[in-house]
């Protein structure tokens, strides 16, 4: 609920009267002016320095706050209500992997790697190794059990694909650990963090709450996780802009973080078996897919 002074602000702001409020989330407010819509969203100062950047690197196709403001000792971000164009999915899925890669390109700068880059690399391992115990003892439950229930036979049948995942993956670590023993470069630049179809409106990047600075096929990586279910050429137009850094490392580190994203997606302590059974198929299938489609890396 809006108190009646934040609201009196906003009217001041736009020298207009607010004729209907609508929360979003706990953070967004679609607020009704008597001559147009708006978004008020509540941010943080690392927001606001990721668009301070955005704007001094001349990045367009970017939603930019039209004003900001204080209030209660938070930082408000005001925005055009703005609604997509009607358009193809297939259309729209090329169009913001083209604005993804100027982005990058825009902020892009090269780094010269070393351990202290990767330090969450560790906290990555830990999590690898933690979810594929979880997984092997639950697999041994499984296969102990004397009378198998639907649910074990079901785990026990996609067990395989795990193992060549973990096995795959540990390849694809020793393969980055080695680019790093040999100080190899990389290109950082600002990621979205949370690329998908919803934060791309009439061909402008939404909402980079989760921006960041590192080596940019993080936002391919998430991309390609958000899209995965969805038909199209649109993965080979992703692997052209990764090949056009002409780096092999580049692809070996996309494939690490995919199925790194998949893996930390199971739900194997949950309690309730059908929430374990159905993200273990479904990620499952979507490791086998992606596996088939990068066998040659």
């Amino acid at each position: 609920m809006i108190k009646n002074d934040f609201k009196e602000k906003l009217e001041e702001l736009f020298k207009d009267k607010i004729i209907k409020i609508e929360a979003l989330t706990l953070q967004v407010t679609l607020l009704s002016f008597e001559t147009g819509k708006y978004i008020v969203k509540k941010v943080n100062v690392k927001t606001k320095n990721i668009y301070d950047f955005l704007a001094s690197q001349k990045v367009e196709n970017v939603l930019y706050p039209l004003k900001q403001f204080m209030y209660d000792n938070e930082l408000f971000f005001i925005y055009k209500y703005i609604q997509d164009y009607e358009y193809p999915n297939e259309k729209k899925i090329f169009d913001l992997i083209n604005t993804t890669y100027e982005l990058h390109q825009k902020t892009g700068f090269t780094v010269r790697l070393n351990d202290s880059n990767f330090k969450y690399f560790y906290r990555i391992y830990k999590n690898l190794d933690r979810i594929f115990q979880t997984l092997e003892m639950l697999v041994r439950e499984c296969e102990t059990r004397s009378k198998k229930t639907d649910f074990d036979w079901m785990i026990l049948s996609k067990y395989y694909i795990f193992i060549s995942a973990k096995k795959i993956m540990y390849q694809l670590q020793r393969k980055i650990h080695k680019y790093l023993d040999n100080h190899g470069n990389a290109v950082y630049a600002l990621n979205h963090g949370n690329l998908n179809l919803n934060h791309f409106l009439q061909k402008k990047l939404v909402s980079f709450d989760n921006g960041f600075t590192g080596i940019f096929v993080s936002d391919y990586a998430k991309l390609y996780v958000a899209l995965d279910d969805l038909e199209g050429a649109w993965f080979k137009e992703i692997e052209g802009k990764i090949d056009s850094y002409s780096n092999d490392f580049y692809k070996t580190y996309f494939k690490f973080l995919v199925m790194y994203l998949y893996v930390i997606n199971l739900r194997l302590s949950s309690f309730d078996e059908h929430t374990v059974i159905n993200t273990y198929l479904q990620i499952a299938i979507k490791i086998n897919r992606f596996l088939n489609l990068t066998s040659s890396y």
